[in-house]
């Protein structure tokens, strides 16, 4: 994996090219910009993902199955990932937790029935589908008020 400088990746965000999406990735509470520009670079376009699932999916952070006829069983995420893309986003998940209201409450609640780990795994999901959203609709993200 190639190291890129914070200069080089300052540089490429500011291309006419990645301005736009990197501005509506950030708004993303957790995702910075060298976060914002990996992801930009290894999804290339948003729109072959059908779904949050799908891109989820290609992120690693959908759960194992372990089927066999009428047993379904279901285990920890899938060993099938795009490792920096899921290591970006899990760390971005922990940086959601502290900023945005809604992940806070979110992760929680997690924290009740489920270990620190798992609870993050799920708060990334959750940011995988808000980064889904806001690049397939080009809105900036919004937070929720909680009361």
């Amino acid at each position: 994996m190639i190291r890129l400088r914070s200069t080089i990746v300052k540089d490429i965000s500011r291309s006419e090219a990645f301005a736009e999406p990197i501005r509506l990735l950030t708004s993303v509470p957790g995702i910075g910009i060298t976060t914002g520009i990996t992801f930009l670079l290894e999804l290339d376009d948003v729109s072959r993902f059908a779904s949050a699932a799908q891109l989820a999916s290609y992120v690693g952070l959908i759960p194992m199955c372990h089927s066999s006829g009428d047993k379904d069983g279901v285990g920890d995420i899938t060993i099938r990932k795009h490792a920096m893309l899921r290591c970006y986003i899990i760390e971005a998940a922990w940086i959601a937790i502290r900023k945005d209201p809604a992940m806070t409450m979110a992760y929680e609640e997690y924290l009740k029935r489920m270990n620190a780990q798992k609870a993050i795994v799920k708060i990334a999901r959750k940011l995988v589908n808000r980064i889904y959203f806001v690049l397939k609709r080009r809105q900036e993200y919004v937070p929720c008020i909680v009361e």
